[in-house]
């Protein structure tokens, strides 16, 4: 008699590996999953070893999952226990400028003084999100690599901040000598002085525009209760507090830079009101050139809404 011993073994190592992708586009900070399938189905070790040919480009988790960590390509590997292996071409692109504006299209600075001009790239995560400055007229005005603008001589220059994919914004300086300023200033008093009584603050409106925007200002005095901008002498107002102002109320503010530094008003009423200050203290001798920086900045950005 003739006895047969057979055994059956299915099969216990993988001959083929794919990956569920064989490219794939990534920006950088995002993430994918890739998966795989392992034949034949009747594998007993379908565990699966990752790998990343460049780190510094994409990572790949144990579990398959790949992040865009810079600008470039690089090769994800996954390979079972006895070998087999397949590859996922990845590249990884850097997130795009869509957009840069500058804080303002318009500006005036004398010769000789700076301006600070602020650049807004957009999305604020953006792989680059530097800008290059320059001035259209460096005769006029230069521009540092800050956005600082100098005044150069009296004229029109155009500033521009552009990205490194060539998204623009640009601002429109006007230079103006020191005479210019000072003649401006008094124009602007003047201006304040003949305005009819109508849009002119009255001692009771100034007295309610100074109490309703006060909160706008950075008080730093006992009494700032009786100022509207506590510190329109030592601080540079912002666009966003002053645009808020009636013209009134930006009238009045201009009125107290000048009466903060003692002008002698030629309209009474006006004159009488700030006579009723108790920090006001006439001073007759007080010239336009007088007012420093920060004030001829801020009488330039009021009269915007007066």
């Amino acid at each position: 008699m003739i006895f047969c011993s057979c055994s059956l073994f299915a099969s216990s190592q993988a001959e083929s590996i794919t990956i569920s992708s064989e490219s794939l586009s990534l920006l950088i900070g995002d993430s994918s999953e890739l998966t795989t399938s392992i034949s034949p189905e009747g594998v007993s070790d379908k565990s699966v070893t990752w790998s990343s040919s460049n780190e510094n480009v994409v990572t790949v988790t144990t579990d398959g999952t790949v992040k865009g960590v810079g600008e470039g390509t690089a090769i994800i590997t996954a390979m079972t226990d006895n070998g087999v292996k397949d590859e996922c071409n990845v590249t990884v692109n850097p997130i795009e400028v869509t957009s840069v504006t500058l804080d303002s299209e318009n500006a005036s600075v004398t010769v000789g003084k700076k301006i600070e001009l602020t650049a807004k790239v957009l999305p604020t995560n953006a792989t680059d999100t530097s800008v290059e400055w320059s001035s259209s007229d460096e005769s006029v005005a230069v521009v540092s690599s800050s956005g600082f603008v100098t005044g150069v001589k009296a004229g029109v220059a155009s500033i521009s901040c552009t990205t490194e994919n060539g998204k623009k914004a640009s601002c429109t300086v006007t230079v103006k000598s020191s005479t210019e300023s000072s003649d401006s200033a008094e124009e602007s008093t003047d201006s304040t002085e003949s305005t009819s009584e109508s849009t002119q603050p009255s001692e009771s409106e100034s007295s309610d525009s100074s109490s309703g925007s006060s909160s706008g200002g950075t008080s730093s005095s006992s009494d700032s209760s009786e100022y509207m901008f506590a510190d329109s002498s030592t601080r540079k107002l912002s666009e966003s507090e002053v645009s808020s102002l009636s013209a009134s109320e930006a009238q009045y503010a201009i009125n107290e830079i000048y009466a903060r530094n003692g002008y002698v008003f030629k309209t009474d009423s006006i004159q009488s009101y700030f006579e009723s200050k108790s920090w006001y203290h006439a001073d007759s001798s007080f010239t336009m050139n007088d007012l420093n920086e920060t004030e001829r900045y801020n009488v330039s950005l009021l009269t915007k809404y007066r």
